[in-house]
C-alpha cells in the first residue's frame, strides 16, 4: 500500500483530527489532507509522543473515543 492509498483509506472513514500510522517501517501523521513522515523514531511509542506533541502544538481537541 502507498501513502496515496492510505490517505484514501483514512478519507473514506471521515477521520479529521492528526492521525499515527505506519507503512512498511516508517511513521506517518495525517493531518487534512497531508502525510507527514515522522523521521528518527525508533518504536511506536516514539511515534505516539510525537502525535500527542501534535494535537498539544495546534490545541486539537481528541477524538471522542480517547477524550478519557
Amino acid at each position: 500500500m502507498s501513502v496515496q492509498e492510505a490517505m484514501n483509506c483514512v478519507a473514506e472513514h471521515q477521520i479529521i483530527q492528526p492521525l499515527l500510522f505506519r507503512l512498511q517501517e516508517e511513521y506517518y501523521i495525517k493531518v487534512d489532507h497531508h502525510a507527514i513522515r515522522i523521521n528518527n523514531v525508533s518504536c511506536l511509542c516514539d511515534a505516539a509522543e510525537c502525535l500527542i506533541k501534535m494535537h498539544y502544538i495546534f490545541n486539537l481537541d481528541y477524538e471522542y473515543e480517547l477524550v478519557s
